[in-house]
């Protein structure tokens, strides 16, 4: 049976349209989309999504914590996560230092790094142990045989395998756009899985069958649907907090 908890299934769909492989799907997986302010939690079980849900901790609240014990402003503090930002502070040298830039209030300032990432290794710990816990509420005792697939903006940050890794006792990746000839290189990012996921599954559902997965020989590329990588990242193009 199909279940949706506080939300529908359509995000979760798109996503493991194009982050997930057919055997994982079959198998069992569960597939955690890290957006700007949610995080879309999905179980797929013999080849269809199975358990959909929604968890309110997403890219935005990583900036957010980094705002608040830093005292800077989100776009700043937004910048750092992306160029800093590492999820497991402990795997860091202890000598490894960066500088904050003057902001009003406050003069330019050095610090460890692994002092500045420490709010991103407590709220992506919180976050994981979220997504076992949707688990769990699932009716599963353990992550399904294929493990966690993140995915989303947020699960480009460094070190977050190694983070997931240690605290999801279950084979994980990082998943993104794969399988698609001719989709641009921009396009092949954490970020753009739902996005893209998205274009495909509206593509398939209106009429044509198209081969556009496991390197097929594709339609889609053929006839330039996937020629458009400036005009698609614009559209698709997310919060970097996502």
């Amino acid at each position: 049976c199909h279940r949706w908890d506080s939300g529908g299934g359509g995000a979760p769909l798109a996503a493991g349209e194009v982050a997930l492989t057919r055997d994982e799907k079959e198998m069992g997986v569960v597939l955690a989309d890290i957006g700007g302010g949610t995080t879309d939690v999905a179980i797929f079980k013999n080849g269809s999504l199975w358990y959909a849900s929604v968890i309110p901790v997403g890219g935005y609240q990583l900036t957010r914590d980094l705002s608040i014990a830093f005292s800077l402003p989100s776009s700043v503090a937004e910048d750092l996560k992306i160029k800093w930002g590492y999820a497991l502070p402990e795997a860091l040298e202890e000598t490894e230092e960066i500088t904050l830039p003057a902001v009003p209030g406050h003069p330019s300032r050095s610090l460890q790094r692994r002092e500045f990432c420490q709010p991103l290794y407590e709220r992506l710990t919180e976050l994981l142990r979220l997504v076992l816990y949707k688990v769990r509420q699932a009716g599963l005792e353990r992550t399904p045989p294929a493990g966690l697939v993140l995915t989303g903006g947020s699960a480009s940050l460094m070190g977050l395998d190694e983070l997931t890794r240690r605290l999801v006792p279950s084979p994980m990746r990082i998943g993104q756009p794969r399988g698609i000839p001719g989709l641009p290189s921009e396009l092949k990012k954490p970020a753009f899985s739902t996005s893209v996921g998205i274009l495909l599954w509206g593509i398939k559902h209106h009429g044509e069958r198209r081969n556009y997965r496991d390197g097929e020989r594709s339609t889609l590329a053929s006839r330039g649907l996937f020629h458009w990588p400036r005009k698609t990242a614009q559209l698709a193009s997310p919060v970097h907090s996502e």
